[in-house]
């Protein structure tokens, strides 16, 4: 079976309930735990559904559930939010601030050496030595989310491309991914699951050469 990133998703029903957004997937096995659909256009909300519901997949690659609408819309939504980590030594020169009204991220005055400045330009450049970010999500921390355009690297850390399709067994086993032709490479390229050393919710890392994968799984149209 196969799963095309970005195809729609219809509920047992035939309703259309969103679109296939990324996978999850145990990066060691390389088996797939879930999908995650994503419903609506502008307000969006991303669902966490198990491999088990996926009834089947339709020639044009629209994936069918064993879910009702009402049973997909009650499933988990998938969160992911960033967290800055303030170093003690920072705290005296963090800028005022204020939350948006749309819930989205705080706006900051400029700062300065000597900390708060309210002369500072409204948007200030990046710091040169920017704060660690901490990713948290609900998804379990010994799996990866791997989303459509997700990148895929040689092994002479040369990019193949992004991954477009992933092909998996009735276990739920990735046994291929589809490699979208882009600039480098003008066609598809299979790579094959043996090929693959890791997988990182940033990038997936080949054993082989991006040469060496764009010769040996060139897919002839």
């Amino acid at each position: 079976m196969e799963i095309d990133l970005g195809k729609p998703v219809v509920s047992a029903e035939g309703e259309r309930v969103g679109t296939v957004d990324s996978l999850v997937i145990d990066p060691e096995t390389l088996e797939i735990h879930q999908i995650i659909i994503r419903q609506g256009l502008l307000l969006t909300t991303d669902r966490i559904i198990n491999r088990s519901e996926i009834a089947g997949v339709e020639p044009d690659g629209t994936v069918q559930l064993r879910l009702t609408v009402d049973e997909v819309n009650q499933m988990p939504p998938f969160v992911e939010q960033e967290f800055e980590i303030v170093r003690q030594d920072q705290l005296r020169y963090l800028p005022e601030a204020w939350v948006t009204g749309s819930g989205g991220a705080p706006l900051f005055w400029g700062t300065g050496p000597g900390g708060y400045d309210r002369n500072a330009p409204f948007f200030a450049p990046a710091p040169a030595n920017p704060p660690e970010v901490e990713v948290e999500s609900n998804i379990r921390e010994d799996l990866v989310v791997v989303h459509e355009g997700t990148d895929v690297v040689g092994s002479d850390g040369e990019k193949v491309g992004v991954i477009d399709q992933v092909h998996y067994n009735e276990d739920g086993e990735v046994e291929s991914i589809i490699v979208k032709a882009g600039l480098v490479f003008h066609h598809d390229v299979r790579i094959p699951a043996e090929w693959i050393e890791a997988v990182t919710s940033d990038t997936v890392e080949l054993r082989v050469t991006a040469i060496e994968a764009e010769r040996q799984g060139r897919i002839v149209s």
